[in-house]
């Protein structure tokens, strides 16, 4: 598969939504309501990413086919969502969008890159730990990964189906 990783332009943006939704289909077969995946993140706040050189588009024969975008919290980055096309999974996109995060992360002086995610869901919390990210015990939250947490919460994401993990830089 013949794909580039690059930061996202912003006419990238209104190809992303779509993406995020097609990919989160795939939750729904492991008990989630497909209500809780109806919207996806907000042109806002991928436009802001996007600024601020945190948002990374996998591009294959000019079409985006998945992304990547991060927060800055007070201690680290968060990696905020990340999102393949169906039709382009299991070929390594994932991996490259993630690693692709996390060495941004280093060359910007970052010590931590967090993220959350489903435990039970069998093909997630694996991906994220055969990368090299470590579960965070619920007693070193700092006040930024309370605050995502609860907002995931809100969003009908049951935190007690969710794990923290982090990668040490």
């Amino acid at each position: 598969m013949n794909y580039l990783l690059r930061n996202a332009f912003p006419d990238d943006i209104k190809f992303l939504p779509e993406i995020e939704k097609k990919s989160a289909r795939l939750f729904i077969d492991y008990g989630l309501e497909a209500g809780v995946f109806a919207d996806a993140t907000s042109i806002d706040e991928l436009q802001v990413a996007q600024k601020n050189g945190l948002l990374w588009v996998a591009e294959s024969h000019k079409t985006i086919i998945g992304f990547a975008f991060a927060e800055k919290i007070n201690n680290g980055l968060v990696l905020s969502e990340i999102d393949v096309l169906p039709a382009f999974m299991q070929q390594g996109i994932g991996t490259a969008l993630v690693n692709e995060v996390i060495t941004n992360a280093k060359r910007a002086g970052f010590k931590k890159v967090f993220l959350t995610t489903f435990k039970e869901i069998p093909w997630n919390y694996p991906f994220y730990k055969k990368i090299g990210f470590k579960v965070l015990n619920s007693d070193n939250y700092t006040e930024d990964i309370i605050r995502i947490v609860n907002r995931e919460d809100t969003y009908g994401l049951d935190k007690e189906k969710r794990v923290v993990m982090v990668y040490l830089l």
